[in-house]
């Protein structure tokens, strides 16, 4: 008799656990709040713009070459940093936070963010990317954010502009 209970009380627990988990999983979900961007003269950087230059030129530049073309008069670019505000709605802290921008025609490069970002659980956070384009391009880009839930990968797909 007490065991027919016992295995009555481990049914009901094995569901309750199921439903726990399934309503994280179907509630959790991380989103896009916010989206700027930011036009800068690459004049007014100077010195990240010949830094750049230097790294592309040595092959020891930290980032993503979209086009592999000599850069020439600084006054022909502009960098375009890109501000995204993630809300993590999860019950979890997401984990190894990157962003990939699609590259359009005129984009040079993207300077690689190496730093591991995490944001936790019922938060908000920023991250940026920042790309190197020719002047009077457009801002539309395309983003791809990439994190990991317990070591699992999730992508978002945003459009700005």
């Amino acid at each position: 008799m007490f065991l027919k209970y016992l295995a009555i009380l481990m049914v009901v627990v094995m569901f309750v656990a199921i439903g726990a988990t399934a309503y994280i999983y179907l509630n959790s979900n991380v989103e896009i709040v916010a989206l700027n961007v930011q036009a800068i003269n690459a004049s007014d950087y100077r010195d990240l713009f010949l830094k750049n230059k230097e790294d592309i030129a040595n092959e020891t530049f930290e980032g993503t070459i979209f086009q592999n073309w000599e850069l020439d008069d600084i006054e022909n670019y502009t960098y375009l940093s890109y501000q995204i505000r993630l809300k993590n709605n999860t019950f979890l802290p997401i984990e190894g936070i990157e962003v990939q921008i699609f590259p359009r025609t005129g984009d040079v490069f993207q300077i690689g963010d190496f730093e591991y970002k995490t944001l936790q659980s019922k938060n908000s956070g920023d991250i940026s990317a920042t790309i190197l384009t020719l002047k009077n391009t457009q801002t539309v880009r395309e983003f791809l954010i990439s994190y990991y839930v317990w070591g699992i990968p999730f992508t978002l797909r945003k459009t700005y502009g």
